[in-house]
């Protein structure tokens, strides 16, 4: 996908389209944004390999759960005032179910 960034939306407005923005350009932490580069590095890995339908059963649970953490750590370093949510996309997510999403902070 070679797709590095976060999906950011400039306000609840669900007309409003999303962007894709850096993680640093948010302010983020220099071991966040690494880390969260070394996560996308992981999918691009998977489906250069295995191609973007066949991804589920290499990255499993394991690749959301550790998107999941990210997600938490960015609603922790961007504070109350920003809502963040994780949409999960490895695995099969068996505490979400397959193309649901998670509000990670209100």
């Amino acid at each position: 996908m070679l797709c590095t960034g976060i999906e950011v939306r400039a306000a609840d407005d669900p007309e409003q389209q999303l962007v894709v923005a850096q993680p640093a350009e948010l302010g983020l932490s220099a071991k966040l944004v690494a880390d969260f580069q070394l996560w996308q590095r992981w999918f691009d890995a998977v489906v250069d390999l295995r191609g973007l339908e066949n991804r589920f059963e290499y990255l499993s649970d394991k690749f959301d759960a550790v998107g999941h953490e990210l997600a938490e750590r960015v609603a922790a370093e961007l504070g109350p005032t920003v809502r963040v949510i994780y949409g999960p996309q490895g695995g099969w997510c068996n505490d979400l179910g397959r193309g649901r999403s998670l509000i990670v902070q209100q």
